[in-house]
This record gives structure tokens, C-alpha cells and sequence, in this order.
């Protein structure tokens, strides 16, 4: 089963907990890790505060009264949504994505299991981005606004479950990462992988040889080269349970169509951090699969241990 110890759920008391913290549960039953649940009670008041919290900053209430209404829920909680696990509780006071990503470096936590939404505002950068981006292990994400629970959610990490799991590669550093994370899940689980590389469907190198090879010869060149190295990149232990495919167009669209054509338990894939001007010029796969993937998504940065 999975080589898990301590599994991180950051909660915020919102219908996003509710469908990340019975998946972190479920991770902590199957490996026989325990499960800490943090809550930061700045920022955002907690919904069961409401117009009391609101009232209460007014009157600079000491954090300490914020922090035993949250403790209390995260007891019912845990009473209600982790039960036969063994839980460990932290209220916490300050920058969430920082207090979450310090924390799973303290603990130390070997996985994330957060839940997300498609914001509001298109351009806003969610919590949940940011922390997977600099997570020191792997982030499990799940979208809190999908079907509920969804069959994916259902079979993850079931004893029974034979699961299938698909990998995006682009042969970055970052990406490899990935690999070499979903290999290890697949050496521990009962999962079959597929391997995805996006290729744009015109390229600068198509147009500069297209008088030479041809437009039309040398994406054809280019894709059985991404196809060489996705062969080449399966170890012969997993040879039965891999398979490879190279995809033209938007690296997003495709990654999406492919997942929710074979029905996937999972994606795994790595990411790196990108600075402000990189995510408006060039966007990120990761944020798209996270935001619209039709099951849960293994994520692992650059600067996690594998």
C-alpha cells in the first residue's frame, strides 16, 4: 500500500472540506497514516462565526476565542467525517498558504489532500495553486464544485479497485518528477498508467523546415520522436501496465478530453512554480486540470521528495 505516514487536510468549514477531508480519510485508512487537520481562523471568517465574528474583530477579541470555536469544530468534524483514524488538530493564526506549507514541512506531512473551486474572478490565484506549486510532497486535489462524490473519489484508494491513471509529460524536469512519483503509486497500488504528451499542432521548427521535410513530414517527425521517448521512459517492471500516447493541440483541452475519454481514477503530474508574467503569457496546464479535471489530481512540485 502507500509508503504514508501523515497525511495534511487544510479546512475551512465550507463544502470544499466536505469532499477533501473524507478523501484524506480514506488515504489515512489504506496506509495506516495519521490524518492533521489545520484551520486558520484570519482572514475569511469561518462561515459558523458569521455576523459574531464580524462584530468581534470590531471589538478586538483575542484570537484565542476565534481559535476554541474552531477547535470545537474541528472536533465534530473529525468525529463525523474521520472516524477509525487517528487525528491531530492545529488552529492556526496567519498567512494560510504559508502556515499550510510551513506546517507540512514541520510535521513532516507526506502528503496534501485539499479541496478547491473555480473562483470568481478568472485571474485570482487560489490558495490551493500556490501551495501546490511549493509543496514539499505531493498535493492530492480535488475539486469541491464536481459531482459529489464522484466515481473516481469512490475508487481511489480502495485495496479492491484496479485503477487507471493518466500522466502528462512535456520531458521537463518538473514533469519527470511526476513520472517518477506516478510509478511509485503504480508499484503500490493496483493502477495502470497512461503516459500523455501534447504536441502543438504547428510549431516554429515546422514552419523554418517546411521548405526542406515538409509542414505536413515534419510533425509527423516530431511526434514519433515524443513517442520514442515515452517508450523509452517505461521501466520494464511496469512494461504490462503502461501505455503511451502523443496528442496535437492545446496541452489543457487535450490533457482534459483524454482523461474524461477513458475515465481516469487519477492524474499525476509534476509542476513548477511560474512567475506572474509566465502565468499570463503562457497560462498552466496545472491550473486547468485542477480547476476542470474530471477526478482527483496527484500533484507533486518540484520541490517535493518522491
Amino acid at each position: 500500500m502507500l509508503d504514508v505516514k501523515t497525511v495534511l487536510c487544510p479546512v475551512d468549514f465550507t463544502e470544499t472540506t466536505s469532499r477533501s477531508l473524507p478523501l484524506a480519510a480514506r488515504v489515512c485508512r489504506a496506509a495506516g497514516a495519521r490524518l492533521v487537520l489545520v484551520h486558520d481562523v484570519s482572514g475569511t471568517p469561518p462561515g459558523f462565526m458569521g455576523m459574531r465574528w464580524m462584530y468581534q474583530q470590531d471589538e478586538h477579541v483575542r484570537d484565542e476565542e476565534l481559535t476554541g470555536e474552531a477547535t470545537k469544530h474541528l472536533d465534530a468534524l473529525a468525529a463525523e467525517m474521520a472516524q477509525g483514524v487517528a487525528v491531530e488538530k492545529h488552529v492556526t493564526v496567519g498567512p494560510r498558504t504559508a502556515t499550510i506549507l510551513h506546517l507540512a514541512r514541520t510535521l513532516p506531512a507526506d502528503l496534501i489532500v485539499m479541496g478547491t473551486h473555480v473562483s470568481d474572478e478568472p485571474d485570482r490565484v487560489s490558495t490551493t495553486e500556490q501551495v501546490l506549486e511549493a509543496a514539499p510532497c505531493p498535493v492530492l486535489a480535488i475539486r469541491a464544485d464536481g459531482p459529489a462524490p464522484s466515481p473516481a473519489e469512490e475508487r481511489l484508494f480502495r485495496e479492491e479497485a484496479d485503477l487507471k491513471a493518466l500522466v502528462p509529460l512535456d520531458f521537463s524536469r518538473h514533469s519527470e518528477q511526476g513520472l517518477a512519483s506516478a510509478f511509485g503509486l503504480a508499484r503500490k497500488l493496483s493502477m495502470s498508467l497512461h503516459l500523455v504528451h501534447v504536441e502543438p499542432e504547428k510549431s516554429w521548427e515546422d514552419v523554418k523546415r517546411a521548405f526542406k521535410e515538409g509542414l505536413e513530414e515534419h510533425r509527423k517527425k516530431r511526434v514519433a520522436e515524443a513517442e520514442a521517448r515515452l517508450k523509452a521512459a517505461v521501466p520494464a517492471d511496469l512494461a504490462g501496465r503502461v501505455t503511451w500516447e502523443v496528442r496535437l493541440g492545446s496541452a489543457g483541452r487535450e490533457l482534459l478530453s483524454d482523461a474524461r475519454e477513458r475515465g481516469v481514477d487519477l492524474v499525476v503530474m509534476g509542476v513548477h512554480e511560474k512567475d506572474p508574467v509566465g502565468k499570463i503569457l503562457f497560462g498552466a496546464t496545472s491550473a486547468t486540470l485542477l480547476h476542470d479535471a474530471p477526478c482527483p489530481v496527484w500533484f507533486v512540485s518540484e520541490r517535493a521528495s518522491v
